[in-house]
């Protein structure tokens, strides 16, 4: 396939990720580098509609982020695994991404504050919060030769610590916090990279996603309001918006803001 020094490359791992990664193919110059610890995703992904110069890469959950024990150093050193990975994966060429998205997440068991087992909150903060961390750090070295490069967390409203009066009802005391703790670690990166790297987070609204419309349907809905193209479509647009030095917020797919 052609590149050109306009080829945006993305970096995202599955889940709303899926529907991010239809988007972003049916798009001019792109190259997905999709991210899965599902081994059924890859055959999916091949029989994607896509425009004829773009492309996907797959990798495991692996290839893209150390294990939960690895130091940063280690982590930090992953770019050199990442860009071995891509390499035999028949795309020696790419040596920058221009933009992570990191989507993967867990909702945990849903238990109220004095039912909340302690595994249970470790591992949510695992996924939700330790995972970008170690995402953003593998691919931190690609990212600096990037002419723009954006790192964006799916977050949630539930992780607001502000929105606590309007979510307080919600059993969902691990997912809050574990996505709070997300939210910090992200925006704490960009104060600590500001003018280098643009960071955003973004709430995809309550999607029709499996998850999501079981969940409708658990409070007497027929499905989630928010269709994946309209979220999508939304997540897009906001990652279009973003620039390093400006300070993108926490911000919603249809363009509104949440306060931390």
């Amino acid at each position: 396939m052609p590149y050109t020094t306009e080829c945006r490359k993305y970096l995202t791992s599955l889940g709303l990720g899926y529907a991010l990664v239809s988007d972003l193919l049916l798009r001019e110059h792109h190259v997905v580098i999709a991210s899965t610890r599902h081994p059924t995703i890859p055959n999916a992904l091949e029989l994607l509609p896509r425009h004829p110069s773009s492309s996907i890469v797959h990798l495991t959950a692996e290839e893209t982020s150390p294990s939960s024990d690895a130091s940063a150093a280690d982590a930090a050193a992953g770019a050199t695994k990442l860009l071995a990975s891509l390499s035999l994966a028949g795309h020696p060429q790419i040596d920058h991404i221009d933009v992570v998205v990191a989507n993967a997440g867990t909702s945990g068991i849903r238990q109220s504050i004095l039912e909340t087992s302690h595994a249970n909150l470790l591992e949510c903060l695992q996924v939700n919060a330790l995972a970008p961390l170690r995402l953003l750090q593998t691919a931190w070295p690609l990212l600096q030769r990037a002419k723009t490069p954006k790192f964006i967390f799916i977050g949630s409203v539930a992780g607001s610590v502000s929105g606590v009066d309007e979510t307080g009802g919600w059993s969902n005391a691990v997912y809050g916090a574990s996505k709070a703790a997300g939210h910090y670690l992200v925006r704490k990166a960009g104060k600590e990279l500001e003018g280098h790297l643009a960071v955003g987070v973004i709430h995809p609204g309550w999607v029709q996603s499996e998850t999501g419309n079981k969940r409708a349907v658990a409070q007497g809905l027929e499905k989630a309001p928010v269709t994946l193209k309209a979220s999508v479509e939304g997540i897009l647009d906001e990652i279009a918006r973003m620039a390093p030095g400006k300070d993108a917020g926490f911000r919603t797919f249809d363009h509104g803001n949440i306060a931390w």
